[in-house]
């Protein structure tokens, strides 16, 4: 039933363009209504992606950047992120294993920074509780150097530990 209804819907809503298109000589061009406010943005998926999409728009669109009517997101599940989003470890990353310097990095820094601001910005409790790497002998023990060296390259606030403190 939820398939037919959104299948029907996007019948109705492209019968309503095609209209509107077919009739925009007969409204004279100061009353002709634009596309922005004529039709709801439509997002299909209500995941993450989808979800933020929608957030930024709403944000968007109480700051006055855009005008638009409603802001719809669309999902044949019964609710929020029932899929890949809802398996999600809820991990909010560091970026320490990227190369210093790299896009990955740089944007892992800044998601992470802009996820925990997020947070505090909608009262969701944000556990910082770290994350320990550690060498189980002495080569992994080199690479650990590597990688420490790399988180303070990427700016992370890092700390080396040695076993008897641990």
């Amino acid at each position: 039933p939820t398939d037919a209804l959104f299948i029907a819907y996007c019948l109705f809503v492209s019968e309503v363009f095609v209209f509107l298109m077919s009739t925009e000589s007969l409204i004279p061009s100061s009353a002709q209504p634009s596309l922005e406010t004529v039709f709801p943005r439509i997002i299909v998926g209500a995941g993450l992606v989808g979800l933020a999409v929608a957030y930024a728009m709403v944000k968007r669109q109480q700051a006055g950047e855009i005008t638009v009517t409603p802001i719809w997101v669309v999902d044949k599940e019964a609710g929020p992120a029932r899929h890949q989003s809802g398996r999600n470890s809820n991990v909010i990353h560091s970026g320490i294993y990227y190369t210093p310097g790299s896009q990955k990095a740089r944007l892992a820094r800044l998601g992470n920074q802009r996820m925990k601001a997020l947070c505090g910005e909608l009262g969701v409790a944000v556990n910082a509780c770290g994350k320990f790497i550690v060498a189980v002998d002495e080569g992994e023990r080199e690479r650990l150097l590597t990688l420490y060296q790399r988180g303070l390259d990427n700016e992370l606030q890092v700390d080396w530990l040695e076993a008897q403190t641990v």
